[in-house]
């Protein structure tokens, strides 16, 4: 959206020292509240981990080093707390499980890839490991719950896991033919771990990138806004959209359209998330599996139900600085994406700070 169009959106925020602050109060509500799983279970040893890294976010005073961790601690909190094993101690199906792992992957990621000053990598090392060898762990307590790893050739359950729903080879084997070649390079490949460098391939998405784009947008609640992108994935279930710490939207809803002759056509996906007050972290929507076509044209719809709060977020608006199209709603009251989109005004603000996974 252009600038100007200050009814539309909100004027945009330089956060600073206030948006610190706001990052630092996500941070303590993610830290507070009692485990739901059983003391012990590697999910309660990753929620310990995760806690230390929020109290390790107090000794960083690199602001860059300081929103890096957030991201992470975000992401890691959500792969524990939507996507990984039920607290009655259950295992999940197949697809459950790699979303789990998946979740966990994004995480390692972003914890091993360094901030711009070096503070990050340096201070949270071993907790970085720790985070490795909880994960790891969790393949241990796996074989061990099942004699000679007669899980491993049961194709409906843990071979669901190992060899279709995540990829753990970190580059001796793309095709994993078997689980028990699954489950090998899964132990090589968490061996790998043991040097310092803590290397990482780049996370397989279905649509964007992590790259936080340069420019705070924001859009009043009830607004939606959709953004073009291009499918380099064949299946959709995560929509990971950053959220400025600026915000002071109370839920997001997320969705993915079929592109309508240059513009969003009909509605293919949809879901939503509650939103911790003031942003500045990574937040997942899972939407129901959707399949894609690699190389055509998309378009991820954003909103803030109406009378939820403003949504801030990071694209390339203002005035010509963008290089992909976004549109508008011409509704102005939703509160749930429309199932085929009526465009009020379009832009050239893409692409929007967001990336979609399987």
């Amino acid at each position: 959206m252009d600038g100007n169009e200050e009814t539309v959106r909100g004027s945009k925020r330089i956060w600073g020292a206030a948006a610190l602050a706001l990052i630092a109060a996500v941070l303590l509500a993610l830290a507070g509240g009692a485990s739901a799983y059983p003391p012990g279970s590697p999910e309660a040893q990753l929620g310990t981990t995760r806690t230390e890294l929020i109290a390790l976010r107090g000794s960083l005073t690199t602001p860059s080093a300081r929103l890096w961790l957030s991201r992470s601690v975000a992401s890691l909190g959500w792969s524990i707390d939507a996507d990984c094993w039920a607290s009655e101690g259950q295992w999940p199906d197949g697809l459950s499980a790699g979303r789990c792992w998946q979740g966990i992957r994004v995480a390692l990621h972003r914890l091993a890839a360094a901030d711009a000053s070096g503070e990050l990598a340096a201070k949270a090392h071993p907790q970085i490991l720790e985070i490795v060898n909880m994960v790891k762990g969790l393949a241990e307590t796996a074989s061990s719950m099942a004699s000679s790893f007669r899980f491993l050739q049961d194709p409906g359950g843990f071979a669901r896991w190992w060899s279709i729903q995540h990829d753990i080879d970190l580059g001796d084997r793309h095709l994993l033919l078997d689980a028990r070649w699954a489950f090998n390079d899964y132990l090589r490949a968490w061996g790998r771990w043991g040097n310092t460098s803590l290397d990482y391939p780049p996370i397989a998405t279905a649509f964007g990138a992590e790259t936080v784009q340069p420019k705070v947008d924001s859009n009043p609640a009830g607004s939606a806004e959709a953004f073009q992108v291009g499918a380099t994935g064949s299946a959709l279930s995560r929509i990971n959209i950053y959220v400025d710490p600026g915000s002071t939207a109370t839920s997001l809803v997320a969705g993915i359209y079929a592109d309508g002759e240059g513009g969003p056509g009909q509605l293919l996906a949809q879901a939503s998330t509650p939103l911790a007050q003031g942003g500045g972290d990574w937040n997942t929507v899972h939407v129901p599996k959707t399949a894609l076509t690699p190389g055509a044209t998309y378009w991820i719809a954003i909103l803030t139900p109406d009378g939820g709060g403003t949504l801030r977020f990071r694209d390339r608006c203002c005035r010509g600085g963008g290089t992909s199209l976004t549109a508008m709603s011409l509704e102005t009251h939703l509160t749930v994406l429309p199932a085929t989109w009526s465009t009020g005004r379009q832009f050239k603000d893409g692409p929007l700070t967001v990336f979609g996974t399987d």
